[in-house]
């Protein structure tokens, strides 16, 4: 009796085991809708752009100011496949654990005027958004370097 309990057990284990498919965030299907860009709180006309890669495209935010989040707007007219590549090569080198953050707001974005950079990354299940310093300096280690690719992510796309 005790044989067959360990075996059966042992079975069960490895069956909960198999098959388990770590989604990193992802929903079950994969699709994420990813916004980043940068912005500025002080200044006068156009201060903001942003990009939103959703359906294996890329578009073009067609707001001035970042106020309200839940209000953006992109284009109906979809970037190149150029561009869509250049900002795809952001979201595959996303930090995952910056779904790990508890705080929205890391560093001290545009306290100092320079800015900061607008993140969002939504799934079918979750929504998770981020306003990050420009500064390198006042970010952890793991997001100084992806904040470097962003800069450079988007001095690409406004060319």
């Amino acid at each position: 009796m005790k044989t067959t309990s360990i075996i059966c057990l042992g079975f069960a284990l490895f069956l909960s085991n198999c098959n388990v498919k770590k989604t990193s965030g992802l929903d079950s299907t994969g699709t994420v809708s990813f916004i980043f860009g940068r912005y500025h709180g002080f200044c006068m006309s156009d201060c903001t752009t942003l990009y939103k890669i959703d359906n294996q495209q890329l578009f073009a935010d067609q707001v001035e100011k970042l106020q309200d989040p839940e209000q953006l707007s992109f284009s109906d007219k979809p970037m190149s496949n150029k561009d869509y590549s250049t900002a795809q090569a952001l979201l595959a080198a996303f930090p995952k654990q910056l779904l790990d953050e508890k705080e929205e707001t890391i560093g001290c974005p545009d306290c100092a005027d320079q800015g900061g950079y607008y993140l969002e990354y939504s799934t079918g299940s979750a929504a998770h958004s981020w306003r990050l310093d420009t500064n390198t300096g006042a970010l952890p280690e793991y997001l100084a370097a992806y904040a470097q690719l962003i800069e450079e992510t988007l001095t690409k796309l406004e060319k």
